[in-house]
C-alpha cells in the first residue's frame, strides 16, 4: 500500500508516460500544490491534457494554509493528512468552465500570493539575502560556483535558519528545525533569492513577472518536497537555475526522482 508521500512538478508529469506515474502512485502517496493546479488550469489545453489525463490520485496543498497552521497551532506540521482527489475528464479537455469559486481562488492566488511574491524577491536582488554579509554576497554575484555553492549550503544549517528567522521576527516561539515547514519555506525564499541574485544582478530589468511566476511556482513544489522528503522533477542538478540542484543542495539525503 502506498504511504510515502511524493510532490510531484507539472514539468515532470508533462513529461513521464502514464505507466511511469501508475508506478509512482503505487509506492507513493501522490501530492501536488496549488501552483500545479494553477498552471495546468492557465495554460493551452494540449498542455494541460497532456499533464493531466494521466495523472494518479492526488491530495492537493495550499502551501499560504499550511503555513498558517504551524504559525497558529505554534507546532511544527509534522502530519499533513491525505485526502483523495482525481482531476476530472470535463477539467483535462477543458470541456466545462471554471465556477465563480473557481475563479474567485484563482484571483485570490494571483494577488495574495503570487504578487506578495513578486515583490518579495524583487526586493531580495536590489538589497540581498538576510543572514549574509557584504563579503558573502560578493561570492553570490562574482564567486565561482563552488563558492555560490558554500553560500547556499549555509542554509542546511539549523542555526542560520534561526537567525533568520529571528531577524524577520517569525511569530513562532519555537526555535526551527527541519520538521517545521516554515524552516523548509526559509531555506527555499533564501535560495531563490540567492539563485536570483547570482543570475540578474546588474540586469534587473530582465527579471520579469512571468519570469518570477516561474520560480514561485517551483518555490512550492521545492518547500513541499523537502518537507516531505519526495521530490518529482525533470529540473536539472547540475545549474543552479534548477529546482533539481536547490534540493540536492538543501537537502543531499532526501529522494530526488528524475525519471
Amino acid at each position: 500500500m502506498a504511504h510515502r508521500p511524493l510532490v510531484i512538478d507539472k514539468s515532470y508529469a508533462h513529461k513521464v508516460s502514464a505507466a511511469r506515474l501508475a508506478a509512482l502512485s503505487k509506492d507513493y502517496l501522490i501530492l501536488i500544490p496549488s501552483a500545479f493546479f494553477y498552471e495546468v488550469a492557465k495554460t493551452e489545453l494540449s498542455k494541460r491534457w497532456k499533464a493531466t489525463k494521466s495523472f494518479p490520485e492526488f491530495d492537493m496543498l495550499h502551501l499560504p494554509t499550511l503555513l498558517r497552521k504551524e504559525t497558529s497551532s505554534g507546532k511544527p506540521l509534522v502530519e499533513i493528512g491525505y485526502t483523495a482527489h482525481h482531476f476530472d475528464d470535463s477539467f483535462i479537455d477543458g470541456s466545462r468552465y471554471f465556477s465563480e469559486t473557481e475563479n474567485a481562488a484563482f484571483t485570490d492566488y494571483e494577488t495574495d500570493h503570487l504578487a506578495e511574491r513578486i515583490k518579495f524577491f524583487r526586493e531580495v536582488v536590489h538589497t540581498g539575502v538576510i543572514g549574509y554579509s557584504g563579503a558573502d554576497m560578493r561570492k553570490v554575484v562574482q564567486g565561482t560556483l563552488e563558492e555560490f555553492t558554500a553560500v547556499c549550503r549555509r542554509l542546511r544549517d539549523e542555526d542560520q535558519i534561526r537567525k533568520m528567522c529571528e531577524t524577520i521576527k517569525l511569530p513562532i516561539s519555537q526555535p526551527l528545525d527541519k520538521h517545521w515547514l516554515h524552516y523548509r519555506y526559509i531555506q527555499g525564499l533564501a535560495i531563490y533569492g540567492l539563485a536570483l541574485i547570482r543570475s540578474y544582478h546588474g540586469q534587473i530589468e530582465m527579471l520579469t513577472d512571468e519570469l518570477l511566476k516561474d520560480e514561485i511556482h517551483d518555490l512550492e513544489y521545492l518547500v513541499l518536497g523537502l518537507h516531505v522528503g519526495n521530490l518529482a522533477t525533470d529540473e536539472s542538478e547540475l545549474k543552479y537555475q534548477k529546482m533539481g540542484w536547490k534540493f540536492r543542495v538543501l537537502a543531499p539525503d532526501r529522494i530526488l526522482i528524475k525519471y
